[in-house]
């Protein structure tokens, strides 16, 4: 990889800045299975986990579906990153919920936010820059996905 090599999945833009679209995936993963085992492991069991699953579970996902693997030479269609995303981190924050147990302090002690207020007063702003940013790079990536239109592009637009 150069800084003005490309990639032949993406030939409009350099490859540095596909290499770092496609970390934003694998970050955003990661990150999902992270809600699962709040409060269920040490910080850096987590970060261990989270190395051996994303390399385990995530890069062979990932290559089997949108790197030319056998997953997308079958057809698989993958809209918007929900099965290597979100099907992966579900699946993958499960297991791992169910195999470590209940959360510490679960039925015993209260679990509440500790400032309830500032809690909520979080969310509308929160929410707003998360759709701010969100929605630009998911129509970026939606109009991606599709060079010419088809028959999957306008199935998977209803």
């Amino acid at each position: 990889m150069t800084m003005d090599g490309v990639n032949p999945a993406a030939k409009t833009i350099p490859e540095a800045l596909f290499m770092l679209y496609q970390m934003t995936f694998a970050v955003i993963t990661v990150a999902l299975v992270a809600g699962s085992v709040a409060d269920r492991m040490r910080f850096s069991a987590y970060l261990l986990f989270s190395i051996g699953w994303f390399t385990c579970v995530y890069v062979p996902l990932a290559h089997w579906i949108w790197g030319g693997g056998f997953l997308g030479t079958v057809g698989v269609l993958d809209f918007a990153g929900g099965l290597v995303v979100h099907l992966s981190a579900g699946t993958g924050g499960l297991v791992a919920a169910k195999v470590i147990g209940r959360r510490l302090g679960y039925g015993t002690e209260n679990l509440s936010p500790f400032d309830l207020p500032l809690a909520i007063r979080t969310i509308g702003r929160s929410n707003d820059r998360s759709a701010a940013m969100t929605a630009p790079g998911f129509v970026a990536f939606e109009s991606s996905t599709y060079k010419t239109p088809s028959r999957s592009a306008t199935v998977s637009s209803r």
